[in-house]
């Protein structure tokens, strides 16, 4: 439970994750060779749970860009605006 990624945001009430990102599995390469393009850049990020110990989400590689040529911090801060919950974030750069 440690690390800049989902072991740094796990402590954390939610994480802005790319976990639904199609060629972020194991066989990675066998999901490139059978998706075009347009599919491997079609997938958004998506806020999951994490323990709860600290009350805001956890943007790990807040400065990078994803597959789906979409911020990672704008989307970000489009989550927060439309999120309920009213919880701040910290966003954690490589």
């Amino acid at each position: 439970l440690c690390g800049g990624s989902a072991g740094a945001g796990c402590w954390f009430n939610s994480i802005h994750s790319d976990s639904l990102r199609p060629d972020n599995v194991k066989n990675a390469e066998c999901v490139k060779n059978e998706l075009d393009d347009e599919d491997l850049i079609d997938w958004d990020f998506v806020k999951i749970s994490g323990l709860g110990i600290i009350p805001a989400m956890c943007v790990p590689h807040f400065e990078t860009t994803g597959t789906n040529e979409v911020a990672r911090s704008e989307h970000a801060e489009q989550v927060l605006v439309d999120s309920e919950d009213n919880d701040p974030a910290i966003g954690i750069d490589e």
